[in-house]
């Protein structure tokens, strides 16, 4: 058993290529065939078998060859075994976005999702070196680009004061910025094709803020964007205070929010989560940068705000209390459903250029 654990100790220590095996086996064969001299069949294992201290362990031990060779075959076969999992786990995976995907009730909607950060370092505060801003990969469809997926890229204009606790990150399907209260920063976003190395404008699109709300000390979150978009949709019941400018609109949380009771994805929103989103339609020019700025008043937490390229309003079901889920766009009593430009609720599609499916390709 001693002889047995320090083998496997010095194979775990030892690096093999799959075709050792192969050629282990056909030497000892033909060593056999020679003139039956161990030596030369403890040759031919020696010489392509194992490197040489797994042999001196084994061979030069004495322990059986038959031993070392099952040994060998069943280490490599766990390796692949190890490998065969890990491929299949990705592929589960895949295919669960996928599904996750087609499932969403926002997927035939121009849509875009945040899939990983690549490089992060806004304003220039880090945590990464190098570049300043931050990079996404994400994937998109129906927006009336060619490409399916791109980069990306956020970009401070002013000053950024981060938090010391608290870094920026992706929450499931959402970017999250952190800034230090009574401090703001101003962000602009584009879109970029790493292949063809140019900046995107997109035809379509959405752009959502969601977890606009106000800290137990009174640190009040606000949203100011440029008026890049056609039109703005808030729910039917929401709490952000709305300041339209000529040049700007600004949305003020004022409705208390804690730590934990930010989305992650875009399939369902409770009502609370709800009343302080605010979903942007791209105008007719098409996008081809996002100008916006948000911060908090004075007062001692920092405060974050997420967004993401996402119809949320228009196409986010409502998860009420007792489990049930109402579509994004139902008039029923306690569904928060969206109001076009604070206004009137969003009933017709056509008339406000809302397309989804098919109507996104013409």
């Amino acid at each position: 058993t001693a002889q047995i654990q320090e083998f496997v100790g010095i194979m775990e220590g030892e690096s093999f290529r799959p075709g050792q095996v192969a050629l282990a086996t056909m030497d000892f064969e033909q060593g056999s065939q020679g003139d039956g001299n161990t030596s030369d069949r403890l040759q031919a294992c020696n010489r392509h078998f194992m490197p040489k201290k797994a042999f001196n362990a084994c061979c030069g031990r004495q322990v059986i060859l038959g031993s070392c060779f099952v040994l060998m075959t069943f280490s490599m076969g766990a390796s692949y075994l190890s490998y065969w999992r890990a491929y299949n786990e990705l592929s589960r995976r895949e295919a669960s976005r996928t599904r996750i995907l087609q499932d969403s009730p926002c997927a035939a909607f121009p849509f875009i999702r945040l899939e990983k950060i690549l490089h992060s370092n806004l304003g220039g505060r880090g945590p990464d070196q190098g570049d300043e801003g931050i990079v996404y990969r994400v994937s998109m469809s129906n927006v009336g680009v060619p490409v399916s997926r791109a980069e990306l890229r956020l970009h401070a204009y002013t000053p950024y004061v981060p938090s010391a606790g608290r870094g920026n990150s992706l929450n499931g399907e959402w970017a999250s910025i952190v800034v230090e209260p009574g401090t703001w920063v101003g962000l602009v976003a584009n879109f970029w094709d790493p292949h063809t190395k140019q900046n995107l404008t997109l035809p379509r699109g959405y752009l959502s803020f969601c977890d606009i709300d106000a800290g137990i000390d009174g640190e009040k979150e606000f949203v100011t964007v440029s008026n890049f978009f056609e039109n703005y949709y808030v729910g039917n019941t929401a709490t952000a205070q709305v300041e339209e400018h000529k040049l700007t609109t600004t949305f003020w949380g004022n409705e208390p929010g804690f730590s934990g009771d930010s989305p992650k994805q875009g399939m369902s929103f409770t009502p609370a989560q709800k009343r302080k989103t605010v979903t942007f339609q791209v105008g007719a020019g098409g996008l081809q940068a996002a100008v916006f700025k948000f911060g908090a008043l004075p007062g001692s937490h920092p405060r974050s705000i997420q967004f993401a390229f996402q119809p949320t309003l228009l196409c986010t079901r409502t998860q009420m209390p007792d489990g049930k889920l109402l579509t994004a766009t139902e008039l029923s009593p306690g569904n928060i459903f969206p109001r076009a430009n604070g206004n009137n609720p969003v009933k017709n599609f056509k008339q406000l250029e809302i397309c989804t499916g098919d109507d996104c390709r013409k």
